[in-house]
Order: structure tokens, then sequence, then C-alpha cells
């Protein structure tokens, strides 16, 4: 079994939703300034592919570990150092996500009932992207905490 499948079908499913955002965007555009007409709920399909590209995109950031940071002062010190003050990072990172993650948990299960004005959908959906996606950076967090323990263990061993 392929070890980055989940991160293919995040990849795959945002790029998707991109290409889907570029044609509504571009269709709103076209129809609005030539035609002199729109597509019914078009701005509201933008806002949600947004949404989604947002919170689908930033699990795959997290796993790569390509989240923007300043790291000159981390990248100076030693090793063991280095390991304490990532492992801290992450640490903060996970609990900073549990707040978003349970705020959007209940936004969602207060808006089920609350449909966008122009499409037949829900507000519950835009949380629930934002729980899935946040929910799988805490995943990935977890994960890198775990490896870079590991890591730190067995670099520690070898060096005694």
């Amino acid at each position: 079994m392929d070890k980055d499948l989940d991160l293919k079908i995040l990849k795959g499913t945002t790029t998707c939703l991109f290409f889907a955002l570029i044609i509504v965007t571009f269709a709103q555009v076209l129809l609005r300034y030539v035609f002199k007409s729109t597509i019914r709920g078009g701005l509201e399909l933008a806002q949600f592919l947004y949404v989604c590209i947002t919170f689908l995109g930033a699990p795959i950031i997290q796993k790569k570990r390509e989240h923007i940071s300043i790291d000159f002062l981390k990248d100076r010190l030693p090793y063991k150092a280095k390991m304490i003050l990532e492992i801290f990072i992450q640490i903060a990172n996970g609990l900073f996500l549990i707040l978003p993650i349970y705020g959007g948990y209940l936004m969602f299960c207060l808006t089920t009932k609350s449909y966008l004005p122009t499409l037949p959908i829900t507000f519950s959906y835009f949380y629930g992207v934002l729980v899935f996606g946040l929910s799988a950076m805490l995943f990935y967090t977890i994960r890198q905490i775990y490896l870079d323990l590991r890591s730190f263990s067995e670099r520690s061993k070898n060096y005694e």
C-alpha cells in the first residue's frame, strides 16, 4: 500500500477544487462583463471552493513541514536544542489546533439548518471542511512529534 496515499488524495482533491474555482470565477467574470448576466450562487460557490482549498491544502503543507517559519535561530542551535525547540513548537501547534477544531465543530452543529441564500447547502459544510482540515493537521502534528521524539531518541542512543 502506498504510504503517501492520504497526501495524494488531498493533493488531487485540492487540485480539482482549484480548477473548479478557476472555472467558476472565469464564468462569473465572462457572464457578468460580456453577457450582462451572472450565475446564481456563483459567488457563494467560489467562496465555498476557496474555503475547501484552504482547509484541505493546509494539512498537505503540515505533513510536508513546509509552513512558513522563521528558522534562522533554530538553524544555529546545536542538534539537541534544535530538536527540543522543534518538539515544543509542534506541541504548541497541536494545542492551538484543538481550539478551532472544537469551535468549528460547535458551529457545524449550530448551522446544520442554516442554508446559503442561493445554494441548496447549509453553512455546516463550511465548518465541516474546517474541522476535517484542522483535524488532519492535528493528526500530522502528532505524527511529527512522534517521529521527532523517535529520531531524537535513536540519535541519542547512537552517541552514548
